[in-house]
């Protein structure tokens, strides 16, 4: 997997060319490289590290930053964009040891959770994020993704 994940990596030129901005016309490029990074992300620890120390021009923005923009910023045109930057960002939120998890936390405060137990938890909007995303593909997701999106529900939780 690492090959495949340096090659994923490779594209980080690709990233910071994207114009992220609302109504970009590279949303299906963007789709395409957030679905490779979230495959690499979920199996590879070393990713995860290098995807957390990324900056994007022009602004050198964190791009777990512009993951949290893209997931959480109400873009209209982009019900699956948003779905994958919240999948990509819940794994980078995993590794405890990158300090990711409180990091995300903040970039998470005053965004809209479900009520309940998730209202006060930091990560509360991302896991709702995840639930919604969850309930809404679990007709084509294979049994494999939908217990790995758990698992990560559930990593998230504790």
């Amino acid at each position: 997997i690492s090959s495949g994940v340096c090659s994923v990596l490779r594209m980080e030129p690709l990233l910071a060319r994207m114009d992220l901005s609302k109504g970009s016309d590279d949303k299906g490029s963007l789709n395409l490289v957030l679905g490779l990074l979230i495959n690499c992300a979920e199996k590879d620890a070393g990713c995860r590290k290098r995807l957390s120390g990324l900056a994007l021009p022009p602004e050198d923005r964190a791009f777990i930053e512009v993951l949290a923009d893209l997931a959480f910023g109400g873009r209209k045109d982009g019900a699956i964009l948003a779905a994958y930057a919240s999948i990509l960002l819940a794994f980078l939120a995993t590794d405890q040891s990158l300090g990711l998890r409180q990091q995300v936390a903040g970039l998470l405060k005053g965004k809209r959770s479900e009520g309940g137990n998730l209202a006060n938890h930091p990560l509360g909007p991302l896991i709702t994020s995840l639930k919604e995303f969850l309930r809404f593909a679990k007709s084509f997701l294979t049994e494999k993704q939908s217990a790995s999106l758990n698992n990560l529900v559930n990593n998230l939780l504790s």
